[in-house]
């Protein structure tokens, strides 16, 4: 008694469509494996998204308001972040992010 062993591969919806293609398949079925390419592609994108949106979370630095607001007589209203200080960090930690021009206009450092 000779024993088999199957190997099972995993095999993806565009393999099947090759195949269906080169068997001269149906263009329903054609159809509905490239439905289904379509539909595990963007599951795969979709969990790469996931992924580096919760890795870009765990990296972003805390924002902290710390610039004064004050009124004409010189009294703090209330304090504000600025631009530069939330883009500088996120550019540290997001290699895609694009850096803008910042200029500082009327603020005494």
């Amino acid at each position: 008694m000779a024993s088999e062993l199957t190997v099972q591969q995993n095999v993806t919806p565009m393999q099947l469509m090759q195949l269906a293609i080169e068997k001269e398949g149906s263009i329903d079925v054609i159809e509905r494996l490239a439905k289904l390419q379509m539909q595990f592609t963007d599951r795969d994108d979709k969990i790469a998204f996931r992924g580096a949106m919760t890795k870009f979370k765990e990296e972003l630095p805390r924002i902290i308001r710390s610039r004064p607001i004050v009124d004409k007589e010189g009294k703090e209203k209330y304090k504000v972040v600025a631009l530069e200080d939330v883009a500088d960090p996120v550019m540290k930690v997001s290699p895609t992010a694009t850096r803008l021009p910042t200029c500082r206009t009327g603020v005494s450092a």
